[in-house]
């Protein structure tokens, strides 16, 4: 669904550019899409994180061979081919530090992560901001352990 919904995508005006209008996704609405409750608060700003946090985080090891977290930056291919399958977890299993329960618990924070990055929050050359991260933890989590 992202890869169809990213060819609409106007990231200089931050709507999908469709025929007859142009959305532009509320954090209410990528709330509803995820399941995630949402009360009003201040604003939430990405910060950023060091590799091994976001990877731990995700529940994968620290790939020190992947370049593109010295920049703070993973590939959409890269999340999805480790969360976008029901037998992701399988494929890559080597790759996980964590079990397939906390996998499971991971998939929708990534795709938020893919979401807000690839929509919301584009790079250049289609790279997401490994800060995202840290947009997609409080809007599961909360700020400071205060859930949403």
């Amino acid at each position: 669904m992202i890869r169809v919904l990213i060819q609409f995508w106007d990231p200089d005006r931050v709507v999908f550019a469709f025929k007859n209008f142009e959305p532009t996704p509320t954090l209410e609405e990528i709330c509803y899409f995820t399941s995630l409750k949402y009360r009003e608060r201040g604003q939430t700003i990405p910060h950023s994180q060091s590799r091994k946090k976001f990877l731990r985080y995700l529940g994968l090891k620290n790939g020190k061979k992947l370049r593109c977290f010295e920049h703070n930056w993973v590939s959409l291919d890269y999340l999805y081919e480790r969360y976008g399958h029901s037998d992701s977890y399988k494929v890559f299993r080597k790759e996980f530090s964590s079990t397939y329960v906390h996998w499971q618990a991971r998939r929708p924070i990534t795709f938020v992560v893919a979401l807000l990055g690839t929509l919301v929050f584009p790079r250049e050359h289609g790279h997401i901001s490994t800060c995202i991260c840290s947009v997609a933890r409080v809007l599961f989590e909360g700020v400071n352990g205060d859930s949403l």
